[in-house]
């Protein structure tokens, strides 16, 4: 009997998704057809308030910051009978966080019977998993070729009690995608992908990223070097993701996030086109900050590279955080620190950091707990590499990351042909969006605050030369999303 296991490992935030009913829909079932597809959702939180006030225990169990199924609420069965077919693909992605061994789920269909626990698998011969740990997450692909699983009648899948009944979040539980059938190579490629960026588990070593079309969106070859701990948000409609914030589940302690990073998925509302990603990897060196040859300054040896990939021509407006907990920079942090944290954006874009034409921006936040870098910009036309100094503001200094050279805009670009003004504005006060389009096209624009919330939506329909009035009654920094026959062109607004 012939079983194919493959392990995408490492994940923090794991949540199984299993949905007899809860089905998405498709622009094209072909991948689906017959399937089960099983997901957690949004559900209300309650606080138990003997427990201290713990920020995790405000949510559900989430999974880079999406929910894990509640057996109590999601109205998931424990057995789904006459489901298993004899060729068949399962894709799991499970976290338990018990010492102990754990039975999860099992599978049968004749005399075959396959179980998975936390600690391995185990059919007519025992399979060890490949070894991620369980406590931050394990992606798990399960396919059977039509010769391996006996018997004439389908099978079942049958949740073990040791995973429903759990009241004390030892174990959690995903996503689970079962497909009555043997998927291809990039069927299955594209399915690990999602799961991937949705939850933080870095695939297995040597394996690229893909979209649900098969584009490579993260290709390990052009990114040598840079394949440790890769991580990316995105949004692809026909499989089902919306991924606007993320962080890896080793919990390394760097997150990115669009406009602003919130405490669930669910809660940031920015606006991503339909097959927009940006993904980051890091060259597996050491983070400690040291100083450099002439002694101005402390760099570290980890590099970041941040490799965008787009629909069209676009921006993606980012908010960088680091968990000093999770990422220590400075053994003894002290607000009255001459030296300041800066991020170091490198757009030439070489397997080499050059810090002398890199670009410095300085963190937001800084305190005992977090780092904060606030709208960073990336442009879907380049990759960077990224990573931390440490320097006293006299020998760097802050420069707005739009003012990097990243992109210069030509007589044909978008943003040649967009203009907002007055800009800064009081409040209340009449801005306006100019429209000089090449063609007739058709325009939506969304502005939205700070915290990345849409506060307004206005649908242009076809324009070619347009004046576009508004106000915003608010003080604060907005930002100004205008979409062109689906092509994005941000702007930031300050409202004095």
């Amino acid at each position: 009997m012939k079983v194919h296991c493959f392990l995408l490992h490492r994940f923090s935030l794991l949540a199984v998704l299993l949905c007899n009913s809860m089905l998405f829909a498709q622009e094209n079932s072909s991948f689906f057809d017959g399937y089960l597809w099983i997901k957690g959702s949004e559900t209300e939180i309650k606080v138990n308030p003997t427990v201290p006030n713990l920020e995790a225990l405000k949510l559900k169990k989430y999974l880079n910051f999406n929910p894990s199924v509640d057996f109590s609420k999601d109205s998931v069965s424990r057995k789904y009978k006459n489901l298993v077919s004899k060729s068949s693909s399962l894709f799991i992605v499970f976290k338990c966080n018990s010492k102990e061994e754990n039975l999860l789920f099992s599978l049968e269909r004749g005399s075959f019977k396959s179980r998975l626990s936390n600690q391995k698998i185990v059919c007519d011969k025992e399979v060890i998993l490949n070894k991620g740990d369980s406590k931050t997450g394990i992606l798990l692909s399960y396919l059977f070729n039509k010769n391996s699983l006996t018997g004439r009648k389908n099978g079942n899948l049958i949740l073990e009690d040791l995973l429903t009944t759990d009241k004390e979040s030892i174990n959690q539980l995903a996503e689970l995608i079962y497909i009555p059938r043997y998927v291809s190579n990039k069927e299955r490629a594209i399915i690990e992908s999602y799961l991937s960026l949705k939850y933080g588990i870095s695939l297995n070593e040597g394996q690229s990223y893909y979209n649900s079309k098969g584009d490579i969106i993260w290709d390990v070859k052009q990114n040598e070097g840079f394949n440790f701990n890769i991580t990316g948000i995105g949004k692809d409609e026909y499989i089902g993701l919306n991924q606007k914030q993320s962080k890896n589940s080793i919990e390394d302690g760097l997150c990115i996030g669009l406009n602003k990073i919130m405490k669930s998925n669910n809660e940031n509302e920015t606006f991503i086109r339909d097959k927009d990603f940006l993904l980051w990897g890091n060259n597996g060196k050491s983070i400690v900050l040291k100083k450099n040859n002439e002694g101005n300054q402390k760099n570290m040896n980890r590099v970041w590279k941040i490799n965008p990939s787009a629909a069209s021509v676009g921006k993606f407006i980012t908010q960088i955080k680091i968990d000093k907990k999770l990422m220590p920079l400075e053994s003894n942090f002290d607000s009255n620190d001459k030296e300041f944290i800066w991020l170091a954006i490198d757009s030439v874009s070489t397997s080499e950091f050059n810090y002398d034409k890199a670009k410095y921006i300085k963190a937001t936040i800084n305190n005992e707990n977090e780092i904060v870098f606030d709208a960073i910009q990336f442009d879907s036309d380049f990759s960077y590499l990224f990573t931390i100094v440490k320097a006293n503001e006299n020998i760097l200094n802050s420069i707005l990351l739009n003012d990097l050279p990243i992109q210069q805009a030509s007589d044909n670009s978008l943003a040649s042909q967009i203009k907002v003004y007055p800009n800064p504005i009081n409040a209340n006060e009449i801005f306006t969006i100019q429209f000089n389009l090449k063609e007739s096209s058709t325009v939506l624009i969304q502005i939205a605050d700070v915290n990345g919330k849409v506060i307004k939506t206005k649908n242009l329909g076809s324009i070619k030369n347009y004046l576009y009035n508004e106000s915003i009654l608010v003080s604060g920094t907005y930002l100004i999303m205008i979409s062109v026959n689906e092509k994005l062109e941000t702007s930031k607004l300050i409202v004095k």
